[in-house]
């Protein structure tokens, strides 16, 4: 279920889908990015989706490959490393 999660999150985050981004994590979720930095919230996730809606509304297009998916598990918390 983890990585169902993780794919449907950067398949939406490639498609400019912001609510199915911010549907991915819980009320009190972080995003952490070496990249772009970090975001808490439903509301800073929407402020990261919306960022990357941007870029395709203006032509750009992501393209996210998954492979070798690790996450750490530690209760009932589960974190995936960001390696870009």
């Amino acid at each position: 279920m983890i990585n169902d999660l993780f794919v449907r999150c950067t398949t939406a985050l490639d498609a400019g889908d912001v609510e199915t981004i911010v549907g991915c994590f819980t009320e009190d979720g972080t995003l952490e990015s070496p990249t772009v930095g970090v975001y808490t919230g439903r509301q800073g996730i929407c402020e990261f989706a919306e960022r990357f809606a941007r870029f395709r509304e203006r032509g750009s297009q992501l393209r996210h490959f998954i492979s070798n998916l690790a996450v750490q598990v530690e209760g009932d918390a589960a974190l995936r490393p960001a390696i870009c």
